[in-house]
C-alpha cells in the first residue's frame, strides 16, 4: 500500500530532509539565544509579559492618579487580550510588588 503520492520516493526523501533541516536551524538558533549550555552566574531573562507586568508595577508605585490607573487598566487589558492568565498576572505582581 503506497501511503505518500508523490511521484518518486527520492522528491519525499529530500521534503523530509528539507523540513527536518528546516526544525533543528529554529532548534539551534533558540538555544543560541538562551546561551546553552548555561552557567553558574548566568542571568535569567525574564519573559516579556513579565517585564512589561513589571512596569505596570513600577508605575502603579510610582504614581496614584486617576490618570495612571486608566493606564494601568489598558496595560492589564492588553495583557488579557495575548491570553495572559489574570491569575499569573496577579501571581506576578505580586512578587513583585511584594
Amino acid at each position: 500500500m503506497n501511503l505518500v503520492k508523490f511521484k518518486s520516493k527520492s522528491i519525499f526523501i529530500i521534503i523530509i530532509i528539507i523540513i527536518i533541516l528546516f526544525y533543528v536551524e529554529k532548534f539551534l538558533k533558540i538555544i543560541l539565544i538562551i546561551r546553552f549550555p548555561f552557567e553558574d552566574n548566568q542571568e535569567i531573562t525574564p519573559i516579556d509579559w513579565q517585564q512589561f507586568i513589571k512596569e505596570i508595577a513600577m508605575g502603579i508605585i510610582s504614581e496614584q492618579t486617576p490618570k495612571k490607573l486608566q493606564e494601568v487598566r489598558g496595560k492589564l487589558y492588553e495583557l488579557l487580550v495575548h491570553c495572559i492568565p489574570a491569575t499569573d498576572i496577579i501571581k506576578v505582581s505580586h512578587f513583585i510588588l511584594f
